[in-house]
Parts: C-alpha cells; sequence; structure tokens
C-alpha cells in the first residue's frame, strides 16, 4: 500500500485559520460562544502540522534499531490488524480517525469494513483525498461526521 503525496493548503488559507483561532480564543465569551469555529480550527491546524511531521497515521509506536519511523508505523498498524483477528468483512469502529491513516492500512490487509468517525470536516476532506483507491462514504449531521472504508478490487 503506497501513500500518495501530501495536498497542503496554502499559507493564507493556514494563516487565515491560526489568525480566526486566536480572536476567538482570547475572550471566554467569545470562545463559548463560536466553540465549533474553535475546534475547526484547531483540527485544521493540528492536521497540517501531524500530516507534515508524522505523515497519515497519527499515532507513534516502538522503532527497532534500523527502522525508519514510516517502518514502525507500518508494523504497529500490521500488528494491530494481527493482534484484532480481522477477517473480510468484518465490521470495526475507529472513533477519532483523523485523516485515516491506520483504518485503511487495517482495511487492506484484513478486507474488513471500518467505520471512521471524526468531528473535524477539514479531517474528512483529507481523508477523502488521500482514500482515493478506496470506496468511502461522508455523512453530516450537525458537528459529526462519519467515513466509511472498503477495500475496492483492482480487478
Amino acid at each position: 500500500m503506497t501513500e500518495k503525496k501530501i495536498i497542503r493548503r496554502s499559507k493564507d488559507a493556514i494563516q487565515r485559520d491560526i489568525s480566526s483561532y486566536n480572536e476567538i480564543h482570547q475572550d471566554i465569551d467569545t470562545r463559548k460562544a463560536q466553540y465549533s469555529t474553535l475546534v475547526t480550527n484547531y483540527y485544521s491546524l493540528t492536521t497540517d502540522i501531524y500530516e507534515l511531521t508524522w505523515g497519515r497515521s497519527f499515532h507513534c509506536a516502538n522503532r527497532f534499531r534500523g527502522e525508519t519511523f514510516a517502518e514502525s508505523i507500518q508494523r504497529h498498524e500490521s500488528y494491530l490488524a494481527l493482534r484484532m483477528q480481522l477477517k473480510p468483512g468484518d465490521k470495526v469502529l475507529d472513533i477519532g480517525c483523523g485523516v485515516g491513516g491506520p483504518l485503511r492500512r487495517i482495511a487492506y490487509l484484513t478486507e474488513a469494513h471500518i467505520t471512521g468517525i471524526t468531528i473535524s470536516e477539514y479531517q474528512v476532506q483529507r481523508a477523502r483525498t488521500i482514500g482515493k483507491n478506496l470506496l468511502y462514504l461522508v455523512f453530516q449531521t450537525n458537528f459529526e461526521y462519519e467515513l466509511k472504508f472498503y477495500l475496492r478490487s483492482t480487478s
């Protein structure tokens, strides 16, 4: 499973989110009144930072001597898939899935149906961009988003 190149937002878009986040965060009444905007900006900004530094899997794994960070993440995700003993068609829920890095790899390895849930619209957009080789559905209810990833046959 190869990763595609990360498509980044413009510096202007990132600066707008930083400015908006800082403005809202300054005053507690504004923060309470615009909480969903604050959360949206936070996850948009941290998603960019995490992807830049960690890649598409927003977690860490122990590293063996001579192993790269990316190799340790792939090994860890493979271990999780093995440990869960998933079979094709099994259903799994990933709460706080970020951009779906681990769930895509685990779905790829096991052919399980994995549903990822995130509250970040930007993470949904990133997951859709990254997961073009997987089928997905996005549902929106108020401030919640759901992604479903299924392995698509390449034949």
